[in-house]
């Protein structure tokens, strides 16, 4: 018996390593960043349009002016939502799974909420400077939104198990 089931704590979101669901991570190559952004973009995009359906219907269907400060709030936080819910929940975004990508610790496990808002807000920093953030990873020091949330984006990779014969 392993020292998991001796102790009785059952591997969930907060505590679950990559080697626990049988995945054998290794670091994201730069440009899978770029792709699962690009993939996330559109995403997002969906979400903030349908998101407005809600704020135009609260407003008695008047067109947001430009500028609102409260609006651009509220889609703010959904962009927010949307990043660390992921995450926090499954380690990653819909634009992160076709490359098979996570967001872990440094323990292996998936991040906590307060890592994975520190890991956004530096990401529109590092974003907000030219892509420079991003970039620093090919220095091999990982990019500032890592190096902040104590966090890294790892591509996973499913181990092989034989199928028993029979």
């Amino acid at each position: 018996m392993n020292a998991k089931a001796q102790t009785g704590t059952v591997p969930g979101p907060e505590n679950s390593t990559a080697e626990d669901a049988g995945l054998v991570p290794e670091y994201a190559p730069w440009w899978h960043l770029l792709l699962a952004n690009l993939y996330d973009l559109l995403a997002i995009i969906g979400l903030l349009f349908v998101a407005t359906a809600p704020w135009a219907m609260l407003s008695s269907g008047d067109a947001v002016t430009a500028g609102s400060l409260a609006f651009q709030l509220y889609l703010l936080a959904l962009i927010n939502a949307y990043f660390c819910f992921s995450w926090w929940r499954g380690g990653h975004t819909l634009g992160m799974r076709p490359w098979r990508m996570q967001i872990r610790r440094h323990d292996g496990a998936l991040p906590t909420m307060v890592q994975c808002q520190i890991r956004f807000w530096m990401a529109l920093l590092s974003w907000g400077v030219a892509g420079l953030g991003l970039f620093w990873q090919l220095g091999g020091k990982g990019t500032w939104h890592d190096i902040a949330s104590s966090t890294r984006a790892v591509k996973v990779i499913i181990r092989k198990t034989p199928r028993p014969k029979g």
